[in-house]
């Protein structure tokens, strides 16, 4: 998404110009908590991984918002449409074991 983003910069500023700016961002923001989670895994603190499960709880929910704005405003195109699909089951599955990642640094009885 980050390379379709870059290529519809280059044109007008229409409404969709802002979507896609947007969109942008949050993947942006998204991606460096992903490192941030990486880097979890040596410091072993759970306030680096808070950041990927806020900004992948809304990259899921504006993802969603997306799909709904691409398959009315643009129409079905089909690749676009398979990857947000894809993207959501592979999100949902990262959400889900950094979420159980962090109650595990949170647990005071874990075994390392």
């Amino acid at each position: 998404m980050i390379v379709t983003s870059a290529v519809v910069l280059e044109t007008n500023c229409t409404s969709t110009y802002y979507v896609w700016i947007i969109t942008l961002v949050i993947h942006f923001a998204h991606l460096m908590s992903c490192v941030l989670v990486i880097g979890s895994v040596w410091v072993q603190s759970k306030n680096l991984v808070i950041g990927y499960l806020i900004t992948g709880a809304i990259r899921i929910v504006y993802d969603l918002i997306f799909f709904i704005y691409v398959c009315v405003a643009i129409g079905s195109v089909i690749l676009t449409l398979f990857l947000i699909i894809g993207g959501f089951g592979v999100a949902i599955y990262c959400w889900i074991v950094a979420y159980s990642w962090f109650k595990m640094i949170e647990s005071p009885n874990r075994v390392n």
